[in-house]
């Protein structure tokens, strides 16, 4: 049985749940030996168990896993993916939690023995085009600002609104917005500036469809830019919200330059807010969890680790404007 079988057509969480599931070892200790769900949970104590609940559960829809006699099995799709479990790895390890949805699906059916263009041969479309399509897709998002959870308290949004550098700004450029909810909590929040939501022409759809923004209409513009090959447009302020998982070391140095050479031309400002946790609070979704448990290892970086960044790109003056359990946010000059 190829490998290619057995992941089959990606919906929204099967990428999610095998890069999760490769990063936490959970296929190696299940391949391992048969452990009831606590056995697990002390084994993978970096994951809360609520974590690892949702990964067997949604492992066992797709008919990897299954609980029996309160052990964690291994069904036979199951075995024959363990056996090749490093090379999904390597593979899901290129890409980060906001890029799964495009990336590591296209990237698993891309490099196996189909050929390069397999998944566009396949369904006729790019795998991006059959994401911003689908209708469970459109769910989720809708699941972030429908009141189902208090997304903004989980992620300490609030903080974003007490730096002064940000909030009272006259114009805002978000790089890597994706879904748009920090630009429409700052938004809501009582900003009178003007803001920009930006990300991959892949993501542009997504943004565009979403109705909330009527509430602010000649204030919100959006935008396609890829922060490594467009020119990133002069704003007074530019933010970047919990997108430098996305990158090494390197390549975040790369996108602060490129930033600077953007604001030093206007006296700007770069305000940069990184998420270090969740709340293991059961109210956050399926998703956000999943998107946690996928974070590349190493990469949710603290504060003193993102100013060493920042002073190696060149910025001399930067303050740390908020820090709190879930959130910190710096300001660079």
């Amino acid at each position: 049985m190829s490998i290619d079988s057995i992941l089959g057509d990606f919906d929204l969480l099967k990428p999610m749940v095998m890069r999760a599931s490769a990063q936490s070892g959970l296929f190696d200790i299940v391949a391992s030996s048969q452990l009831t769900f606590d056995e697990i949970v002390e084994s993978l104590d970096y994951l809360d168990p609520y974590t690892l609940r949702l990964l067997i559960q949604a492992l066992d829809e797709y008919g990897y896993m299954l609980i029996k006699d309160d052990k964690v099995l291994l069904t036979e799709l199951g075995k024959t993916l363990a056996r090749n479990i490093a090379f999904i790895n390597s593979v899901t390890s290129r890409s980060t939690a906001s890029g799964l949805f495009s990336y590591a699906p296209l990237a698993l059916h891309e490099r196996l023995e189909r050929g390069a263009n397999y998944f566009e041969l396949s369904h006729k479309e790019q795998y991006w085009q059959l994401v911003n399509r689908d209708p469970n897709l459109y769910a989720s998002f809708e699941q972030g600002y429908s009141g189902n959870f208090d997304s903004d308290s989980l992620l300490d949004r609030a903080q974003l609104t007490k730096t002064d550098e940000l909030f009272k700004a006259r114009n805002i450029l978000e790089l890597g917005s994706g879904y748009g909810d920090t630009a429409y909590f700052i938004l809501k929040s009582g900003f009178s500036g003007n803001i920009t939501v930006s990300d991959l022409s892949n993501r542009i759809p997504v943004l565009t469809a979403q109705s909330r923004w009527q509430d602010f209409q000649g204030r919100v513009y959006i935008s396609a830019i890829d922060f490594f090959t467009d020119p990133i447009p002069h704003h007074s302020t530019i933010l970047l919200d919990s997108i430098l998982a996305d990158w090494d070391d390197d390549q975040c140095i790369i996108l602060f330059r490129r930033i600077r050479s953007a604001i030093k031309e206007n006296s700007g400002k770069l305000v940069i807010s990184e998420v270090t946790r969740f709340s293991n609070d059961d109210g956050i979704d399926a998703i956000g969890k999943l998107t946690l448990a996928c974070a590349v290892s190493g990469r949710v970086r603290s504060e003193e680790e993102v100013e060493n960044l920042i002073r190696t790109a060149g910025y001399t003056k930067i303050t740390l404007a908020g820090s709190s359990e879930h959130r910190f946010t710096l300001v660079a000059y």
